[in-house]
């Protein structure tokens, strides 16, 4: 394995250096395409179809996400315990646009307190998901809206 990736990236370095450099002035003086016009939305395509399913109630996605533990197959024929969201290792994809307006409902079915961060999300500090810092813990059996 570790050979072939070598061999990779010495054809992908050989192939880098085979493009002759634009010089200065003219790589200044090149110009963008002209922006494409807007285009219908597209759905996410994800590769185990694992999506988290939505409503929508005055407006607002609403998404419902349960951590709890999964058994999760990490090689044919090897199974583990995990915790994982809507019964899946990593948990699906929520799905919104730009410009939605979510509401996501999270429901602790684990053994203990836990919390969702929400990475790259621009969102009130206090739905931040860190808990005893930004929020509350979510407890056993509690949801957090």
């Amino acid at each position: 394995m570790h050979w072939r990736l070598t061999i990779l990236i010495m054809l992908s370095l050989a192939q880098a250096y085979s493009i002759p450099p634009v010089p200065w002035e003219k790589a200044e003086r090149q110009q963008l395409p002209p922006a494409v016009e807007g285009q219908d939305y597209t759905p996410c395509v994800v590769p185990n179809g694992s999506k988290v399913p939505y409503r929508i109630i005055d407006g607002i996605k609403v998404f419902h996400l349960t951590a709890e533990p999964v058994r999760w197959e990490i090689a044919k024929g090897i199974t583990v315990n995990a915790w994982g969201f809507n019964g899946s290792v990593p948990g699906p994809v929520i799905e919104a646009g730009a410009g939605d307006l979510v509401r996501i409902y999270v429901t602790n079915r684990l053994p203990v307190s836990t919390s969702v961060h929400w990475h790259g999300v621009l969102l009130p500090c206090g739905m931040d998901g860190v808990y005893g810092l930004t929020q509350p813990e979510i407890k056993p059996g509690e949801t957090f809206i």
